[in-house]
């Protein structure tokens, strides 16, 4: 295709010449000029002309260019753009196997089958009476026609190749396990072979339910000798002698489905398109139509230039409105928180080469608008991202101090309870209670055990005087009487006597201010027993008094005798009382 003008009203009466250029419009001056005939196409060479046109002879009174003087058109490209390949077949013979034989082709070049076409001829002469309507299936000799079905892809070289289709080899090998026995076909040559089994009579056998146990023999044949024959190049082979038993399980040998034929195809033929390919893949069909927009002058660079543009425009748009947004969001989480706490490029500023009647440079002033767009979006989308990321570390700054602010809080709490627990008040009311309990059971203990001095130096003190009265003995035997009775009562008092410094120490939280109250009203439940306890030891030396009063009646005058034995026995009965006192106490905290 070569440039004319479009104004319908001149065809007819201008001529045109065609000076060849480069690819930027720089006329070759070395060549000369020529016309639409002369301009030879090369479908794998590309070539570049510009167009200039003069009024035919006998015109030049009624036609004139616009502006007075003719002009060069813009540059145009005619051919070029194919890609040229060779071909040839990966092997020229095929076994029969009843499907479309499909050849393989190696292409050198870039270049798939779907780029070619293929047309069959029976024999070896490629005519319209030998061609055939799709692909070969029976044994014989054939030719392909390899072609092209795109305009971007040329063959080069030969593409006329003969090929043969050979019949299908069957084995006589059999396989006597099967019942009754069958070849050892390969997949589909069941459709060639028929079988015969005769008994031992040697009557045919037609239908395999006549089989019953016994003798028989069976032989096979070719019956499409055009397609299959034996490996030895014979048509049938000899008769094979099998029993048959009650019992066992017949398959009919003619049955394509009989499992002792294979069932899938193991022969590495694929089927090929009848006609060749759909056309070309995506990729030739993209490249094709690429050159036609060339072809068409079609601004390709600013186009493409624009749509780019338009894309990450739109791209950069969308990022700076979500920067925006994340922005604002980290912005009021941040408050939220503080209130809780140009010369390469002048070509393709020309105003010949027209496209939708805008020149070159209307496109490009469009693209590199375009492009100055997308430019601000860039640095609008960089400076958006930049004040979310100080938004997000104000966000995190607020974040960490109000954690920080908390935390100082809960700690200044807990070391002012610390501090109240801890303080002198706290210790001088507890350690007072404590004290004044103490000092309340030492002054009842002291109480008591005076009386009971008083009391067992009465008992045994008692002697009989001149004048029948009773008299008490000195005070020396008393004491001595009451330190015995001290020393062993005084164990068993010291362990009923709580010790208050141990609980002085004051408490670090909730928990030990609760296990010091429980402490004491523990301590104050064991005072209650151990008053039980002393109120029952009186009743003790009560009993013992009544014993001694018992005992001084019957022999007074023996006491001032025996007051040294006296004594003994005394502190015979002292210690048994004491001891069951001690245990007494001692099971009692035990318990």
């Amino acid at each position: 295709n070569v440039l004319v003008l479009k104004d319908p009203r001149v065809e007819g009466k201008i001529d045109y010449l065609y000076y060849e250029t480069d690819s930027r419009g720089n006329i070759d001056t070395t060549k000369q000029p020529l016309t639409a005939e002369q301009i030879e196409v090369s479908a794998t060479e590309r070539k570049y002309y510009k167009a200039f046109p003069s009024i035919r002879s006998g015109y030049e009174g009624n036609y004139e260019f616009a502006g007075g003087e003719a002009d060069y058109s813009g540059v145009f490209i005619v051919g070029g753009g194919a890609t040229l390949i060779t071909v040839s077949l990966e092997s020229n013979t095929f076994e029969f196997n009843g499907k479309p034989v499909a050849i393989k082709v190696i292409i050198n070049g870039a270049a798939t089958v779907g780029n070619l076409t293929f047309t069959y001829y029976k024999g070896d002469i490629v005519d319209e009476a030998n061609k055939i309507d799709g692909v070969p299936v029976d044994a014989g000799n054939y030719v392909v026609v390899i072609g092209s079905n795109s305009g971007s892809v040329m063959i080069e070289g030969e593409t006329q190749f003969e090929f043969t289709i050979t019949r299908s080899k069957v084995s006589k090998e059999w396989k006597m396990g099967a019942k009754p026995p069958v070849l050892n076909l390969k997949y589909g040559q069941i459709n060639g072979i028929e079988y015969e089994i005769i008994d031992g009579s040697g009557n045919v056998i037609t239908d395999i339910s006549q089989i019953t146990a016994g003798t028989y023999k069976i032989r096979a044949k070719i019956k499409d000798s055009a397609n299959y024959i034996f490996e030895d190049d014979t048509f049938e082979t000899e008769y094979v002698e099998f029993t048959v038993r009650e019992g066992d399980q017949l398959y009919d040998p003619t049955d394509p489905d009989n499992p002792n034929y294979p069932k899938e195809d193991d022969t590495d033929n694929p089927e090929p398109p009848t006609g060749g390919g759909d056309g070309g893949n995506v990729l030739d069909k993209i490249k094709d139509f690429f050159n036609k927009l060339i072809e068409s002058n079609f601004p390709l660079w600013q186009v493409a230039t624009s749509g780019v543009a338009l894309l990450f425009t739109l791209i950069f748009m969308i990022k700076a409105i979500q920067y925006g947004n994340r922005k604002k969001k980290a912005k009021g989480e941040a408050k939220k928180y503080n209130a809780k706490t140009y010369a390469a490029l002048l070509p393709i500023f020309s105003t010949q080469t027209v496209w939708l009647n805008l020149s070159n440079m209307v496109w490009s002033i469009i693209a590199f608008s375009l492009c100055g767009f997308m430019l601000l979006m860039f640095l609008t989308m960089l400076m958006t991202r930049k004040g979310w990321k100080k938004a997000e570390l104000a966000k995190e700054t607020a974040i960490e101090d109000s954690e920080q602010r908390k935390t100082e809080a809960m700690e200044a709490k807990q070391l002012a309870f610390q501090e109240r627990i801890s303080s002198q008040n706290f210790q001088s009311v507890d350690n007072s209670a404590l004290e004044s309990l103490r000092r309340e059971m030492e002054e009842r203990h002291r109480q008591e055990m005076e009386a009971m001095k008083i009391m067992l130096a009465n008992m045994m003190g008692r002697a009989q005087g001149d004048n029948g009265m009773p008299a008490y003995a000195s005070m020396e035997d008393t004491d001595l009487l009451a330190d015995k009775v001290f020393e062993r009562l005084l164990p068993a008092v010291q362990q009923m006597i709580p010790e208050p410094t141990a609980y002085l120490a004051a408490p670090s939280s909730d928990s030990d201010n609760n296990e010091l109250i429980a402490i004491v009203e523990q301590q104050k439940a064991i005072v209650d027993v151990q008053n039980e306890e002393i109120k029952m030891l009186t009743a003790q030396v009560a009993s013992m008094q009544q014993k001694m009063d018992m005992m001084s009646e019957v022999a007074i005058d023996e006491f001032d005798d025996n007051d040294y034995d006296d004594e003994e026995e005394w502190d015979s009965i002292l210690d048994e009382d004491d001891d069951d006192f001690v245990e007494a106490v001692i099971i009692e905290e035990d318990g």
